[in-house]
Parts: C-alpha cells; structure tokens; sequence
C-alpha cells in the first residue's frame, strides 16, 4: 500500500460541523485497506485525477467481520439486488430488508432467488418519514438515481428506525449505498 501520514482528500470536502464530526469518527474506525478505498472514492467524486483503489476482497465481505445465519440486514440502496446476489454467493443471512425508491430496479429485486430471504421495500431511507424529490432511471443511468432537489418524481422516505419499529425488526447489519444521503440517513 502507498504510504500516508494523512488523507489529506478530507480536507477539500465541505461539511457542516455535525457531518464532518461523525465523518471523522467514521474515518477513525477504518481499517487502512478501507481508508485507502474510500480516499480514492471521494478523491475522484470531488475531481481529483486519482485511480480507484481496489481491495483484496469483495464489497460488503471485509475479512474481518464475520456474518451469521441470524443476521438480519437492512441494505439501504438496493439497486437492482447486487448486495443480495453477493450475499447469495458468499454467506447465508436470515433476511435482507431491501430498500430501493426506483421502481424499476425495484422490481428487478422480486426476481432474485437464492440461499437467503429477501424483502423488497419500495422506499428510500431517510432521516424520518417524508416525501422528496428523486432523480430516477427514467431521467438518469440507473446507478444514478437519487434524491435531488431537480428529480423528476417524488417518492416516499422512512427511517431505519420507523420501519424497525413498524415491522418488528431487529437490523443486526446496516449497508447503506444511498447516493449522497447517508449521512442524513445514518442520524
């Protein structure tokens, strides 16, 4: 690994006091395989002229945190069913609460088989229960869709802990792939 004293990237990124506190906390927690990952994600999402650094493990399969068939995931940003589909291909969890506001890639979730139980949500995740402006595969790449103030439809929001509650649910793990609204998300 290239050596540094510092992620000097996190010090061109703009937050409130709040975010960026709870984004160094984060930072902290990182191991440095992760750090290195994430410098080089924001690094060209902010417009540096960086590579992406690649890790010796698949996303969401770090090798030190170990799964278990009793885990219940909430996976924030579900996409078509990526992270369900890797989930399928490496360990068996009890259930995956898949969250995805387009409709369309929503809809490509239902047709996913595999070794664990997964529910579709038609929702995106947000700090609490509201409806907001989303930008969706009709107006972008699907991968793009997200909350904007510009999105050409409106979809309904819940926070992790209203649907917890709502449904019953104990998450033992969160996956969050929100497009920008994680840290909203994760308050």
């Amino acid at each position: 690994f290239p050596s540094h004293d510092r992620f000097d990237i996190f010090d061109e990124i703009i937050l409130n006091d709040d975010d960026f506190n709870f984004f160094i906390n984060f930072h902290h927690s990182l191991d440095y395989q992760s750090k290195l990952v994430l410098d080089s994600i924001i690094s060209r999402r902010i417009g540096c002229d960086k590579d992406f650094f690649v890790s010796d493990y698949e996303q969401y399969f770090h090798p030190s945190f170990y799964y278990n068939d009793n885990d219940v995931v909430i996976d924030g940003g579900a996409y078509i069913g990526d992270t369900v589909e890797a989930f399928n291909r490496n360990v068996k969890v009890k259930e995956i609460h898949c969250f995805e506001p387009d409709f369309e890639n929503y809809q490509k979730i239902h047709s996913i088989n595999g070794i664990n139980k997964v529910i579709p949500i038609n929702l995106g995740l947000w700090s609490d229960d509201t409806e907001l402006r989303f930008s969706s595969s009709k107006e972008t790449v699907s991968y793009g869709c997200k909350i904007s103030n510009e999105g050409d439809i409106t979809i309904k929001v819940t926070s992790i802990d209203n649907y917890c509650i709502d449904n019953d649910v104990i998450p033992t793990v969160i996956k969050l792939d929100v497009e920008g609204a994680d840290i909203v998300t994760g308050k």
